[in-house]
């Protein structure tokens, strides 16, 4: 939970007054922008009555991060970096507001540095939430709050898309072939993530073997046994899942870690101590109905990202629009866009 901080409270009457003289007033009504994503950042503000809620964009989607009530502080994080805003800001009810600039903010801090400690642990604690949040997917696995995100691609094709004639690629006429084998790969072997190319036949994939590398490899050669048996160790799913978790401990005890700025190793820490992997029958629901997914007559999947490490699927479509959903979502986003019984 957010440490709950209020600057006035801390502060003698003399040096309440003292503060606000340095300030100026600005009163909003509900839905009016305090201040957006990329604006320079020129003053800090206190929330004298009302509430803001900071909001944070991502591709198509704008999703509120936090929600500051009367009494709190918002936008110390740009002037203490020195950079420019890294969320947009809009008042959640009529609310006013007192604006302190930085070069005032900067001599408060030098005159308070017990507030100024404090402040400096909101910033740690508001960094650490914005740089998970700013992350679409991240390391902490099956815990991370469900996604459902789509990203509009080139609008030619999108408008075209009906037009188009349908292409038969080489793995639509082995799909039957190749779905056993991916999840043979991704449970039974050594490969952590793939992603299946159903319109070209390319098929990337990662090995806990050699997690820094990917290797790209022909749908049709995956499909040929002695070909998996060359490439791809067995290793049951289980000690691939501990493999990987002493692969996270080895770094977790590298001396670069500790250069690591604080929020960071915080958020890497965090990804140790929670991270759990996909489950197996998660993989299976999710390439079992792929299928589906191909046969739509309009706005088919043209290829799949599929991790153990990290509750979500990378879906591409031959409109050029992308859908990235949390694996527990998987299921709704079929019944809310296809006719499974006409599939």
């Amino acid at each position: 939970m957010q440490p709950d901080f209020s600057i006035f409270e801390q502060l003698s009457e003399d040096e309440r007054r003292s503060l606000i003289s340095r300030t100026t007033r600005a009163s909003l009504e509900k839905g009016e922008r305090v201040f957006s994503t990329g604006d320079v950042a020129d003053f800090i503000y206190f929330i004298e009555s009302g509430s803001v809620s900071v909001q944070l964009d991502q591709f198509n989607t704008q999703t509120e991060i936090n929600h500051i009530s009367a009494g709190c502080f918002f936008g110390e994080m740009a002037i203490l970096n020195n950079t420019k805003r890294t969320a947009t800001v809009i008042a959640a009810e009529d609310c006013d507001l007192l604006k302190l600039d930085k070069q005032n903010f900067s001599d408060f801090l030098q005159l308070n540095p017990e507030i100024s400690q404090k402040i400096s642990e909101i910033q740690l604690y508001r960094s650490h939430e914005l740089a998970l949040r700013e992350t679409i997917t991240h390391g902490s696995g099956i815990e991370k709050n469900r996604i459902q995100i789509s990203i509009k691609g080139d609008p030619s094709l999108r408008e075209t898309a009906f037009m188009r004639e349908r292409y038969q690629s080489v793995v639509d006429s082995t799909i039957a072939e190749v779905i056993p084998v991916v999840e043979s790969l991704l449970i039974d072997r050594c490969v952590f993530r793939i992603y299946l190319g159903l319109h070209n036949g390319e098929v990337h994939l990662s090995s806990v073997f050699n997690p820094y590398f990917e290797e790209i490899h022909p749908v049709n050669k995956i499909v040929d046994e002695s070909y998996v048996d060359r490439h791809f160790a067995r290793i049951p799913f289980d000690r691939k899942v501990e493999m990987i978790r002493r692969t996270y401990a080895l770094f977790d005890s590298d001396d670069e870690l500790e250069k690591l700025p604080t929020h960071l190793k915080h958020l890497f820490h965090e990804s140790i101590s929670q991270w759990n992997p996909v489950s197996v029958d998660e993989v299976r629901c999710i390439l079992d109905n792929l299928p589906k997914l191909r046969k739509i007559p309009n706005f088919y999947i043209r290829a799949l990202s599929l991790s153990i490490m990290h509750d979500s699927i990378r879906m591409q479509f031959n409109c050029d629009g992308t859908h990235i959903i949390s694996n527990r979502d998987y299921e709704k986003f079929l019944n809310d866009n296809i006719e499974l019984s006409e599939v």
